[in-house]
């Protein structure tokens, strides 16, 4: 066995291209969490991330073109999306997907590309523990939701999360399963 990309520091979260041969992961080598990109091919590492904020969990669109993760701090975390034409082009800056008040984790995408499932918590007051609800948005290039678009997406509440996974997409597409 050999090392695709080789850093001291941790690596990790990686998931493979469906479409192409490069894996996206979570890496500390530029000192915060960011999402890299390896071409298994070539063994270029491009940086697809570099806020101040921890990003987290990306999953691939099936096109291969695309990523989704989440961003942010230990209570808060939007969704984020980068995306390129084609394969060897570059990468957009990201892109909000979701901003608001609540912790965005653990998106999934469906399996034709056209909407994205994620975890988020519904708070209920200072010091109060929540719960959290599945919520499914429209994917639409450089669309950003805000909280009265979310409020209404909700499709399953007071869920038990599976943070290694996500939610799950039924074989009838558009649909979450909780």
């Amino acid at each position: 066995s050999s090392d695709v990309c080789s850093s001291d520091l941790k690596d990790g979260y990686a998931t493979w291209s469906p479409a192409t041969n490069e894996i996206a992961f979570v890496s500390s080598r530029s000192g915060n969490g960011d999402v890299y990109v390896v071409d298994l091919k070539s063994k270029e590492v491009s940086q697809l991330s570099t806020s101040k904020q921890i990003d987290i969990f990306p999953e691939w669109f099936p096109n291969g073109n695309r990523l989704v993760y989440s961003s942010g701090d230990a209570l808060n975390h939007d969704l984020y999306v980068v995306e390129r034409g084609r394969r060897h082009e570059a990468w957009s800056k990201p892109v909000a997907l979701t901003d608001w008040q609540h912790d965005d984790l653990r998106p999934t995408v469906s399996p034709d590309g056209r909407y994205v499932a994620f975890y988020a918590d519904d708070v209920k007051g200072e010091g109060e523990c929540g719960s959290w609800n599945v919520l499914v948005v429209p994917f639409l290039s450089g669309r950003t939701y805000r909280a009265e678009d979310l409020a209404g997406m909700v499709v399953a509440k007071d869920v038990a999360i599976d943070l290694n996974t996500g939610p799950a997409w039924s074989p009838e597409i558009g649909r979450a399963h909780v």
